[in-house]
């Protein structure tokens, strides 16, 4: 029998709140945990590359590798620090962020099942530095087109969530829909890294 997951918080969870004029970089004193911190910067560099590629299925390959690296980040964790390292990156049944959830989903649809079609629109954004002639311009972003119940019904994953799936998309929709999915999954990364926090500030904190 599947346990339906009735821990997710849709009031909190991970929101995009402005896009990047270059691709950002994991905070410094995530360097001292070497092989980490080199993973965080593979997904980050390919959720940017997802907008950078004009051909759809380029795009669609970034977002696969960048999904499957993220989670690979809790695979690492799990074998090569200690026992209280396992499930902080991402645990199905403790993290409440319907975001991170989605992406789960996400990564199994693309690995086992298809692939998430991506599709480009026009945004205008407002940069707060630039002179005021250039403030304004236009971007093109990319975001998942077929985020659907239907689609996610092959998922095994997915009937965890009967009753929380539509609310999931509806959130995700909106993030991706900010400033374009390869921003969310950035922000994803980089606000997923404060969770190592607490353990980098251990006393018997021992960096790989």
């Amino acid at each position: 029998m599947v346990k339906e997951f009735t821990h997710l918080n849709f009031e909190e969870y991970i929101t995009v709140k402005h896009g990047y004029m270059m691709c950002p970089e994991p905070h410094e004193k995530y360097r001292i945990m070497t092989d980490l911190h080199r993973r965080a910067r593979n997904v980050i560099n390919f959720a940017w590359n997802i907008e950078k590629k004009s051909e759809a299925e380029f795009s669609e390959g970034y977002f696969r590798a960048a999904l499957c690296e993220f989670f690979a980040i809790e695979d690492y964790l799990e074998t090569s620090y200690p026992e209280r390292y396992k499930g902080v990156w991402f645990n199905e049944h403790r993290d409440s962020d319907p975001i991170l959830h989605m992406l789960h989903l996400l990564r199994n649809y693309n690995i086992h099942i298809s692939s998430s079609e991506m599709s480009t629109k026009q945004m205008l954004v407002t940069t707060e530095f630039l002179q005021p002639a250039k403030k304004h311009f236009n971007i093109t972003v990319n975001y998942v087109s077929n985020l659907t119940i239907d689609g996610f019904s092959k998922v095994r994953a997915a009937r965890c969530y009967t009753q929380s799936l539509e609310r999931m998309i509806t959130v995700f929709e909106e993030q991706q829909h900010t400033f374009g999915l390869g921003v969310l999954l950035i922000e994803c990364v980089l606000q997923n890294l404060l969770k190592l926090d607490s353990l980098l500030d251990a006393p018997d904190f021992r960096p790989l």
